[in-house]
């Protein structure tokens, strides 16, 4: 219970570089979270509880294992800047053509195949 009430109040979280290999699902019912850098690490899947975290504005999930895009991602209405560079993502999912806050999206050095992009993204940053 302790533990809970300190995920509520976070507004920023960095995890960057700790060799984890999951993220806790807990941490979706952050509801104030901002900020969540979990770079460098060995994160394979994102959970879909992250899908509730309507204050997260920048995701940085760099340098990981990820091989699909996290579609709890696409539910996050406030998002406007992810960077899943660095990993080996193949294939960007339909559903981020509707994140319309979505302003920077960074996919270096990922799989990506130019015949796998919607061709109806919005404006983005590349």
């Amino acid at each position: 219970p302790a533990m809970a009430a300190v995920y509520t109040a976070l507004t920023r979280l960095n995890m960057a570089n700790n060799q984890l290999q999951y993220l806790d699902g807990h941490i979706g019912g952050c509801d104030h979270l901002q900020f969540l850098n979990a770079s460098g690490n060995k994160i394979r899947v994102v959970p879909s509880e992250y899908g509730r975290m309507n204050d997260l504005e920048t995701l940085s999930l760099e340098s990981n294992e990820i091989e699909d895009f996290p579609a709890a991602l696409c539910k996050i209405k406030g998002l406007s800047w992810i960077d899943l560079g660095r990993n080996q993502i193949q294939h960007i999912p339909q559903d981020v053509t509707r994140m319309r806050g979505l302003t920077h999206l960074l996919l270096r050095e990922n799989n990506i195949k130019l015949a796998e992009v919607p061709s109806t993204l919005p404006d983005l940053e590349t």
